[in-house]
């Protein structure tokens, strides 16, 4: 019987944990992604500089939490956010708007699946 309550208390401890996990990345990512959503819509506007304070500011944000992130999930999506980083530099360089624009929806979007594809939902179980 003790087993019995054993198991019942280690899952109830993962479920816990996988919900309160879910909330932490949610949390830590979601300012990030809101500054590129923000960034796309200054390089429609032309107003560049604030476009790569921006970006210089979701990428600050990112890497702070990205070890942390990294320690939760599995790691193709993480360099696939910094590959896109790298080549949202070189769009901003070359002020192609709408190749900036792409990639910084494309950024953000990756951004806020982190948290959604860890979030416990009833999908998720499934």
């Amino acid at each position: 019987m003790k087993q019995l309550w054993f198991g019942i208390g280690l899952l109830v401890f993962l479920l816990a944990g996988s919900i309160i996990l879910g909330n932490v990345l949610e949390d830590a990512h979601m300012p990030a992604a809101a500054d590129l959503d923000r960034a796309a819509h200054c390089a429609m506007k032309g107003d560049w500089d604030l476009a790569a304070a921006l970006v210089k500011r979701a990428e600050k944000s990112w890497k702070a939490r990205r070890n942390i992130t990294a320690a939760l999930i599995h790691h193709d999506p993480l360099d696939q956010i910094e590959l896109l980083f790298a080549r949202l530099e070189v769009y901003r360089t070359s002020e192609n708007t709408a190749a900036f624009r792409a990639v910084c929806a494309e950024l953000s979007g990756r951004i806020r699946s982190l948290s959604q594809a860890h979030r416990f939902t009833w999908w998720n179980l499934l």
